[in-house]
């Protein structure tokens, strides 16, 4: 079952060693997953149990997996229904800010998806960006019309690192799940869910559209600004 669902073992078992390492072997050998590990890690018997506030060690953990579980922890943050209250309060404190990444990507990916060198395009361009987060991060620049314009570039290879992720969430749900009954909402329809909002969040010209959609109703307002898109 592992194999036929997993797109990238290796990502797998980085998630695994993580979540070890962050005092989780408790949840790992609850659903069987502790059989995946090393076998010296195996024997670390003080790594299976339980911490005082396994929320923060959850937390922690999310936070050096990055991108698709740090998402994952800020949706859980708003579902009590889903989650402690404890565990909410804490994922709260996740943050989405990251390091950058290099602008020699940036121009890389601009230039793929316009066609065109970034010097035909663009008066300038900042190669600091003014804001970076797990999926993208945004360039101040100027068209050649003069226009002042902030440009919105996804990170290399989020797309398959994110699909990668989903899957091992799935491998997760459904071992949790193995024995047990959901009253409510199962873990799988959880992860569903959650493909879905990340699904749209990564489409770029989806959210340029609904934007867009926003700057034509209220273009003539005097008191809502809406940026225009250039798709």
């Amino acid at each position: 079952m592992i194999k036929e669902d997993m797109r990238d073992f290796r990502r797998f078992y980085h998630v695994l060693n993580v979540l070890f390492k962050n005092r989780l072997g408790y949840f790992l050998e609850k659903h069987g997953l502790h059989i995946y590990l090393p076998f010296h890690k195996k024997l670390m018997r003080h790594k299976f149990i339980a911490p005082s506030k396994p929320e923060v060690r959850w937390r922690q953990a999310f936070e050096e997996l990055g991108g698709t579980f740090v998402k994952l922890g800020q949706l859980l943050s708003l579902r009590p229904d889903l989650v402690p209250f404890e565990y909410c309060e804490e994922f709260q404190k996740l943050q989405d800010d990251v390091p950058a990444f290099p602008f020699s990507e940036v121009k890389k990916i601009v230039e793929k998806e316009l066609k065109k060198p970034l010097n035909k395009i663009f008066k300038s361009f900042n190669e600091t960006p003014i804001g970076s987060a797990s999926i993208g991060q945004v360039h101040e620049a100027v068209l050649k019309n003069n226009k002042k314009v902030v440009v919105k570039v996804q990170r290399p290879h989020i797309d398959q690192i994110m699909k990668a992720d989903i899957d091992i969430l799935y491998t997760f749900a459904k071992m949790i799940e193995k024995g047990r009954k959901f009253s409510n909402i199962t873990p799988t329809e959880i992860v569903n869910e959650f493909e879905k909002y990340t699904k749209k969040e990564l489409d770029y010209v989806l959210e340029g559209r609904s934007i867009g959609q926003f700057y034509q109703n209220f273009e003539n307002s005097k008191t809502i600004k809406i940026p225009k898109v250039y798709l």
